[in-house]
C-alpha cells in the first residue's frame, strides 16, 4: 500500500525532474522517464532511476548538466540520482534491428 507521503514525494520529484529537464532542453530534444523503486512506489527507495531518451546532438549538454541535476537532487530529497541514456538513434537501431530478426523465419528456443 502507498502512502500519501509516497505520492507526495513522487510529485515533487517529477515535477522538479520536469523543470530542470525542460529548462536546457525542449521537448522536442528530449522524454524523460521515471524508472525503477520510486517509479513502484517504494516507501523506502534509496536512489532515484530517471531514463532519458534524446538527440544525439544533445549527449554533451546533458553530460555537462548531469553533475549539477546529481548534486542539487542529492541535496534536495536526499537521494542518488542515476540518469540512464538512451539517443533517439540507437531506439531505432535497435526496433531496425528487431524488425529484421522477427520479420525472418525462426524458430524460438524454449525451456
Amino acid at each position: 500500500m502507498f502512502s500519501m507521503s509516497c505520492f507526495q514525494r513522487e510529485a515533487e520529484i517529477i515535477s522538479w525532474l520536469s523543470s530542470v529537464i525542460f529548462k536546457v532542453f525542449n521537448s522536442g530534444e528530449v522524454q524523460a522517464w521515471l524508472i525503477g523503486s520510486i517509479a513502484s512506489g517504494s516507501i523506502d527507495p534509496k536512489d532515484c532511476d530517471v531514463l532519458i531518451m534524446l538527440k544525439s546532438s544533445c549527449i554533451s549538454q546533458l553530460v555537462k548538466i548531469s553533475l549539477i541535476w546529481r548534486k542539487e537532487f542529492e541535496e534536495r530529497f536526499g537521494l542518488s540520482l542515476h540518469l540512464t541514456r538512451i539517443t533517439y538513434d540507437e531506439v531505432e537501431s535497435c526496433e531496425l534491428f528487431l524488425n529484421s530478426v522477427f520479420n525472418k523465419p525462426n524458430i524460438e528456443i524454449k525451456s
